[in-house]
C-alpha cells in the first residue's frame, strides 16, 4: 500500500511542444534572477562547457551547450551549482504546426497547402462526428473508377443493402445501391468507368497518408457517389440523397447515411433556371434535410448572370457556387459573379487521379468545388453543439455551416470584384470559426490534478482554449519523462483522466500539459 502526498505549485511556461518531442542532446536553457556573463560561466569549464550563448539580456535566458561526452546526471550537477539559478529545461527541437501526408504525389498538392488543409488533417477524427454519426459527403458525377485502391475505401457502403440481388432490401425505393446509385441506369451501383468522375472523388476524398497516390481534401470522410448523364439523372440523385437522409435520420442511425454536404462538379452553360426550375428546386430540399449543396460554376471566362449557368444561378440559400483560382489567388478561366459565385478555391494545374489510376494535373471549377465541399464534410467532425443543431434543426444547421465555409475564407483582393464574398476558401479559418461557434474553449489551458488514491492512480481534469494535439507527461528533476501520453482535443471534456504512477521511486516530479508554445506544469511528490 503506498501513502502519496501531493502539492500544487508553480506553472511553468516552455517555448516549444510537440505530439514527439525531439530534444536535443547535452543543450539545456537556463533563467537566472541575475545577470552573470558567458566568460563567468565558462571561465575553468571548457572540460564541461562546449558552447553558451545568451538568448534574452533582460530576462537572463541563456542557452548552454555541453560536451557530447558528459552523462546526463553529471550535467544537471553542474547546471545546480551555477549561482542564482531559477530554473532549467533541455532545448527541444520544434515541430512544423501542419501534418503533411505521406502519399508520393503529396509534393504537388500545393492547393491542400493554400486552402489550409495540411494543419486542420492533424486534428482528423477519421470521419465520426462528436455524437458518433459516420459522415458522409454526396457526390454527383458522370462514374468513377470505383476499385482505385485510393478510393474505394472511402465509398460509402450501404449495409442495409444485399449486392446484386435486385432487390431493395432496406425498402428505401432504390434497387441495389450498396456502393451508391446510378441513377442513369436507375438501380444499382454500376457506375459507368469516367475519368471526370474518379478526379472528383479523389481531390475530395482519396485516403490519406497510406504512402499511395494523393490525399483527398477529407481523407478519412465517407463518400455516396451517384452517377448522373443528364438533368433527370441529377433530380434523381438529389432525391436519392434526400431518402437517405430522412431515412437515417428516422432511424436513428440505422439505415440511411448522415449526409451533411452534396457535391456536384458538372453543369449547364448558358442555362436559365427557369429553362429547368426543378433542378434548382432540389437545393430547397435539400436544406430541408440539413444537406448544404456545392456547385461548380462554369469554366468559360464568362459573366454568368448575363449568360447564364446551372447551377450557378439557382436562387437557394442552401447552396454554394465554387469558382477556381491558381497559385497567385486570381480567378483562373472561369465564371464570376458579384451576386452568385460566392467563394473560389484552388483547382488550376492540381493533381488527381484518372481513371487508370496515374497521378496527372488537371484544372477546372470541378476540382475546386469537390475541395471545398470535402473541407465543410471535414469539419462535421467536430463541436457536439453543431452536430446537435445538424439533428433538431437541419435548417439551421446548414445556414450555419454555409457561413462558416463564406466567413472563414481568405479575403483577396483580386477577387473582391468578381465573388460575392471576395474570398478564397481556407479551411483552417472555417474550423477557426467553427470552434468559435461551438463555445468549447475554455479561457486558458490548465492542468488540474484531482486526487491521489491509494493504488497509485494520478487522476486530472483538462481545460483547454484550442483543439489540436497535446500531451501530458510525468517528468522527474532530472528533466526526464517518465510517462507520456498525448490525444486530439475535439471539444468532447476531458475529465477524470487517469495516470498509474505507483511504479516510480519516492520523491519530486512534474505532470505536464503541453500545448503548441507553452507548457503548464504541476508538481506532486510521491511517497512510497
Amino acid at each position: 500500500m503506498k501513502n502519496l502526498v501531493y502539492f500544487f505549485v508553480f506553472f511553468l511556461h516552455i517555448s516549444s511542444f510537440s505530439a514527439s518531442e525531439i530534444d536535443i542532446d547535452n543543450e539545456y536553457i537556463i533563467k537566472l534572477s541575475k545577470k552573470l556573463s558567458l566568460l563567468t560561466i565558462k571561465k575553468g569549464n571548457s572540460d564541461v562547457i562546449s558552447g553558451a550563448e545568451v538568448l534574452n539580456h533582460d530576462l537572463n535566458i541563456y542557452l548552454l551547450k555541453f560536451n557530447k561526452t558528459l552523462k546526463e546526471d553529471k550535467i544537471i550537477q553542474f547546471i545546480n551549482h551555477i549561482p542564482n539559478l531559477i530554473h532549467y529545461y533541455k532545448n527541444t527541437k520544434l515541430n512544423t504546426r501542419s501534418c503533411p501526408p505521406d502519399d508520393p504525389s503529396y509534393f504537388q498538392q500545393w492547393n491542400s497547402k493554400f486552402m489550409g488543409f495540411e494543419d486542420v488533417w492533424c486534428y482528423d477524427l477519421k470521419g465520426v462526428s462528436p455524437l458518433g454519426d459516420t459522415i458522409v459527403l454526396g457526390v454527383i458525377d458522370n462514374g468513377c473508377n470505383c476499385d482505385n485502391p485510393d478510393i474505394n475505401p472511402n465509398l460509402f457502403v450501404n449495409r442495409k443493402e444485399i449486392p446484386d440481388n435486385d432487390l431493395d432490401d432496406d425498402n428505401n425505393d432504390y434497387v441495389d445501391d450498396y456502393r451508391g446509385f446510378n441513377a442513369a441506369i436507375g438501380k444499382g451501383d454500376k457506375h459507368f468507368v469516367e475519368n471526370h468522375g474518379t478526379n472528383v472523388l479523389s481531390i475530395a476524398g482519396a485516403v490519406g497518408n497510406n504512402n499511395n497516390f494523393i490525399s483527398g481534401a477529407a481523407p478519412h470522410i465517407k463518400m455516396l457517389m451517384c452517377t448522373a448523364t443528364d438533368v433527370s439523372d441529377l433530380i434523381k440523385c438529389y432525391s436519392y440523397f434526400i431518402k437517405m437522409k430522412k431515412d437515417y435520420l428516422s432511424f436513428n442511425g440505422k439505415s440511411g447515411a448522415y449526409i451533411n454536404v452534396a457535391t456536384l462538379s458538372q453543369g449547364l452553360d448558358n442555362a436559365m433556371p427557369d429553362d429547368y426550375p426543378d433542378w434548382c428546386s432540389m437545393y430547397d430540399l435539400c436544406g430541408e434535410q440539413g444537406i448544404l449543396c456545392f456547385g461548380a460554376t462554369t469554366n468559360n471566362n464568362e459573366f454568368i448572370d448575363e449568360v447564364g449557368d446551372l447551377p450557378g444561378l439557382c436562387p437557394s440559400n442552401y447552396l454554394v457556387i465554387v469558382t477556381n483560382t491558381d497559385r497567385s489567388d486570381t480567378r483562373a478561366y472561369s465564371g464570376y459573379s458579384k451576386i452568385n459565385v460566392d467563394i473560389a478555391a484552388s483547382g488550376e494545374l492540381v493533381p488527381v487521379i484518372d481513371l487508370n489510376n496515374n497521378v496527372q494535373l488537371s484544372s477546372g471549377t470541378s476540382l475546386s468545388t469537390p475541395q471545398v465541399a470535402a473541407g465543410a464534410a471535414f469539419l462535421n467532425q467536430f463541436c457536439e453543439k453543431y452536430n446537435a443543431v445538424c439533428k433538431s434543426n437541419p435548417v439551421q444547421s446548414v445556414l450555419e455551416m454555409k457561413n462558416i465555409i463564406l466567413q472563414g475564407g481568405k479575403s483577396k483582393p483580386e477577387l473582391a470584384n468578381e465573388i460575392s464574398s471576395g474570398k478564397r476558401f481556407d479551411v483552417m479559418g472555417s474550423f477557426n470559426l467553427l470552434l468559435e461557434y461551438c463555445g468549447v474553449i475554455s479561457a486558458k489551458n490548465d492542468i488540474i490534478i484531482s486526487s491521489f488514491n491509494t493504488h497509485g492512480i494520478l487522476q486530472y481534469d483538462l481545460k483547454l482554449r484550442q483543439f489540436g494535439v497535446y500531451s501530458v507527461d510525468i517528468v522527474n528533476l532530472l528533466g526526464k519523462r517518465v510517462f507520456s501520453q498525448s490525444f486530439n482535443y475535439n471539444g468532447q471534456p476531458i475529465l477524470d483522466q487517469k495516470i498509474e504512477v505507483y511504479g516510480l521511486q519516492s520523491g519530486q516530479y512534474l505532470v505536464v500539459l503541453r500545448v503548441e508554445d507553452e507548457a503548464i506544469a504541476k508538481k506532486f511528490i510521491l511517497i512510497n
